[in-house]
């Protein structure tokens, strides 16, 4: 298949040639013509490619983002999945390049990414329909910085995994270096997705991409006799560790001007899963405060600017299906040399010289990462608050999460007091909810019963 710039493909007009070729087929900008008369700019990925596996995972994806309500998972747009060749549109980005957002080792642009993802993650964890969904392949590649808004966007949901979608063996799938040691052995739990997140917000801090772990060969491990696998298992589980601690040398290495922030790190990609952080939101906090600890000054960075149109589209949700790696030769054998990674986002053409954002003229409440861009203005609509309904209902926080002084997750409204841990218990103040521009979820007005404490909460952390 092959469609050009001006061609129309049903409610399609297709704005550039093809973007990319995926593992499920091509890639288009396109702009798609929806029923009530509004245009909207939307990637637009075909299925073309005839193996079983792969459309599972086109309808995977589909499936997932169509249910998903998070701003910070990229959006579904429209998709067809009854006539060939099938098609899935997602809300399309102009976003920065990451190559060059790393290069700027910038706290404030690694916190961002901590606590936006990380509700993502969170959100597929515990407040998705299908949860508890693991993402299982998060990465740079994977992780898009919205050029208009700033806010970072969690893409490609194409090899998540849940109860409604399970192939049979996939253990060693994802993406190295990424890939925490239980993904392996195809035991991955939502803080599989933590390890991961904690390694993307280490390259956004230090411009480091850590080497990739190769897991040790080892016969025994397919085997069905029970003592003869974990004889196996144990065996591979200290090779594994071994290669996990010069890992974390690495990680003191290039932390040394970052000595609080060195423990999170270690945590949050600590060899058993259940030594990890209790969320994802729990991680960014406690990043947040090592960081902060560690005389953070959460400058706002300075951002790329490309002059060139095509150079800085990125296909959300789709062209990062390009690098979709499945390493079970990692596991199960195959020579030592690695997969190459791939690009999932078309390589920016060369930038001219960046633009230096103003700082902003005082710390955040909670200080938290503010990214000042005044090139391109966002949104000053405020908060859509109705009339209070006075209510005493008590609910539970189902998840680590950071109160808010307003509506919304943007790391300038996050109190400095307000970190709220799983569990807690809080009065809503008022019934009616409140909502933002962009952002489906309700927001209430909250009370912590512990201390008083009174912030904002979504809605999907509260049960």
């Amino acid at each position: 298949m092959h469609l050009v710039a001006g061609q129309q493909y049903g409610r399609y007009e297709i704005v550039d040639d093809r973007l990319a070729e995926g593992l499920s087929g091509p890639v288009y900008h396109a702009i798609i013509n929806h029923d009530d008369g509004h245009r909207e700019e939307v990637a637009l990925k075909f299925l073309t490619n005839k193996l079983p596996q792969v459309r599972q995972y086109f309808m995977n994806e589909e499936r997932l983002l169509k249910k998903a309500e998070h701003p910070h998972v990229i959006g579904f747009v429209h998709s067809n999945v009854r006539d060939e060749p099938y098609t899935l549109a997602t809300t399309f980005v102009y976003a920065y390049s990451n190559k060059e957002l790393a290069k700027q080792k910038s706290e404030t642009i690694a916190l961002q990414i901590a606590e936006q993802i990380g509700s993502a993650l969170d959100y597929l964890h515990i407040a998705h329909p299908d949860s508890p969904v693991i993402h299982r392949d998060v990465k740079p590649d994977n992780i898009l910085v919205d050029k208009a808004s700033h806010d970072a966007i969690l893409i490609d949901l194409s090899v998540a995994s849940h109860e409604r979608f399970a192939l049979v063996d996939e253990r060693g799938f994802g993406t190295p270096p990424y890939m925490a040691p239980e993904q392996y052995t195809g035991h991955e739990v939502p803080a599989t997705d933590q390890y991961a997140l904690a390694l993307v917000v280490y390259y956004f801090l230090t411009g480091d991409t850590i080497p990739t772990i190769k897991p040790p060969k080892i016969k025994g491990l397919e085997s069905d006799d029970p003592q003869i696998y974990q004889a196996a298992l144990a065996t591979w589980n200290t090779g594994y560790r071994q290669q996990l601690a010069a890992q974390s040398e690495r990680i003191r290495k290039n932390l040394a001007k970052h000595p609080t922030a060195i423990e999170v790190f270690l945590k949050a990609t600590a060899f058993e899963p259940g030594d990890r952080y209790s969320s994802c939101a729990a991680f960014s906090m406690a990043m947040h405060e090592a960081l902060r600890n560690d005389g953070a000054a959460f400058a706002a960075p300075s951002m790329p600017i490309s002059n060139s149109r095509r150079s800085t589209m990125i296909s959300i949700g789709v062209i990062s299906a390009l690098v979709l790696i499945a390493v079970l030769f990692l596991f199960f054998g195959g020579d030592d040399t690695p997969v190459p990674a791939g690009k999932a986002t078309p390589d920016q053409a060369a930038l001219p010289p960046t633009l230096t954002l103003p700082a902003a003229a005082s710390p955040n409440p909670g200080g938290f990462p503010t990214v000042t861009i005044e090139v391109i203005p966002t949104s000053t609509l405020p908060p859509i608050v109705e009339p209070t309904v006075a209510s005493s209902r008590e609910v539970t926080l189902t998840q680590a999460y950071i109160l808010r002084a307003q509506p919304g997750d943007g790391s300038a409204n996050a109190l400095q007091s307000g970190q709220a841990l799983t569990g807690q218990k809080f009065r809503v103040i008022n019934e009616t909810p409140s909502t933002i521009s962009g952002d489906r979820r309700k927001w209430f007005n909250v009370q912590r019963i512990s201390d008083g404490e009174t912030g904002w909460l979504p809605e999907t952390v509260l049960q």
